[in-house]
């Protein structure tokens, strides 16, 4: 399938020795993928993450039966942690970050629970991903205070974490106005995507969304409000809410089903509309946005989210608000693009391959580039900040070491309009490996 699947390798007795869930995330920043293989970039990386993997970089565009042509070093140093808890009757279900070691988490006896009465009867993980945790106890523990302890979790590189974890459960902690953040909205999706809604935990702890609900307000009246759920949101992380969980599933590379879930979203209108965070007990509103168009930061608005540029400024600023800049057009469940700091590829960083700058003047874009390899191929592209393709300047072309090259935004059949577009430059080297570089520019 074009747009991902779930593979799986096993031996002859049935048991799983390799799975992937591949999806567009594996190509990196690659820009045309047709008739490009995914590669992984490091067989010891036991973490089947989009970070391992990125497009071939070779002519062949793919490397069957031999060595893949990114193979290289690039361990895994993330520590795994808890994403969320869901609740349901007796049953725990935890959300872990990436995949984790079971030998220790399949172990009754390895768990603290602070209240004797409830007891852990089983566990069980998601296999063969063992990235969700589920925990069966002898009763119901939904609308109970309890703490449990987990063992301290380990991923497949054996990056450990130094201290165990505990999910408090119930509602130890009340809610305050700011502690879950409006984050991102897609409110103009395209026929091929869904609006979704990102909320943030902006605490230390976590937060239970069983009383929480989202509304908007016509005609001065709140719609009406459906709680969430029985989810619980781990401290500075983020949850996204759509109506179509699926397809934001497809579309964007770090979305998963552990921080995108299925919620009926009310209408976001595309003209602009006020979104409240509410908690459907007291009615207290935890936090609200209402967005306009205007608050973009690109021309076309259409299948590009809104994203929030700090959590310190008013959700109602304005100029806290920007288009964002990822490839996707969005970034729900991760953090936001910044302006300053757009997004790069896997190899962005190189001394030998400089990267370029930009001057800009009423016609034409100066771009200045340098290497120290005298034997180097590079790539051109000037996209606008949705990711639309507005011009190829260079294509897999040798070029000097130093150099300048120039874009006359006259000579390119697209229309070009004020706002903020983005050079793609890669740098060939002779083994075949590549640097990239994504800087955005702002034409006024």
């Amino acid at each position: 399938s074009n747009t991902g699947k779930y593979i799986e390798l096993k031996n002859g007795f049935g048991e799983t020795i390799h799975w992937t869930e591949y999806h567009s995330g594996y190509y990196g920043n690659a820009v045309n993928t047709q008739g490009v293989s995914m590669e992984c970039i490091d067989p010891s990386n036991l973490s089947d993450e989009s970070g391992n993997w990125i497009a071939a970089t070779n002519s062949n565009k793919c490397t069957p039966g031999k060595i893949n042509s990114v193979n290289r070093a690039n361990p895994d140093k993330t520590i795994p942690y808890i994403k969320n808890t869901n609740i349901e009757n007796n049953i725990v279900s935890i959300a872990v970050s990436e995949s984790v070691n079971t030998d220790d988490l399949l172990d009754i006896n390895r768990y603290n629970v602070n209240k004797s009465e409830y007891q852990i009867i089983s566990i069980s993980t998601n296999k063969p991903r063992n990235n969700r945790i589920n925990l069966a106890f002898n009763r119901s523990v939904e609308q109970t205070d309890l703490t449990i302890e987990l063992p301290i979790l380990t991923d497949l590189n054996r990056n450990k974490q130094l201290v165990s974890e505990k999910i408090k459960l119930g509602k130890q902690i009340t809610i305050q106005p700011e502690d879950l953040l409006i984050n991102e909205i897609m409110y103009e999706p395209d026929q091929s995507n869904a609006e979704y809604l990102e909320l943030y935990n902006n605490t230390d702890n976590p937060i239970e969304l069983s009383e929480i609900g989202i509304a908007t307000k016509n005609n001065n009246a709140v719609d009406k409000i459906e709680a969430i759920g029985p989810i619980t949101i781990a401290s500075k992380s983020h949850l996204v809410l759509s109506s179509k969980p699926e397809v934001i599933h497809e579309n964007y590379s770090e979305s998963t089903p552990e921080n995108t879930i299925g919620y009926k979203l009310p209408i976001l209108n595309n003209e602009g509309s006020t979104i409240y965070i509410i908690h459907k007990t007291t009615g207290e509103t935890v936090d609200y946005v209402g967005y306009l168009p205007s608050w973009h930061t690109a021309k076309n608005k259409r299948n590009v989210a809104l994203e929030r540029i700090s959590t310190d400024e008013s959700s109602n600023d304005s100029n806290n608000w920007k288009s964002s800049l990822a490839n996707e057009g969005g970034t729900p469940g991760r953090v936001n693009t910044k302006p300053s700091e757009p997004e790069e590829g896997n190899d962005a960083v190189d001394t030998a391959y400089r990267k370029p700058t930009i001057r800009i003047s009423e016609n034409a874009i100066e771009i200045n580039y340098g290497t120290s390899d005298a034997d180097t191929k590079c790539s051109a592209y000037i996209f606008r900040s949705s990711g639309v393709l507005i011009s190829q300047i260079l294509n897999n072309e040798n070029v000097s070491p130093t150099g300048l090259f120039t874009w006359n935004k006259n000579e390119t059949s697209k229309k070009i309009t004020l706002g903020i577009y983005i050079l793609l430059w890669e740098y060939y080297k002779p083994n075949g490996e590549s640097v990239k570089y994504k800087i955005p520019f702002v034409i006024r």
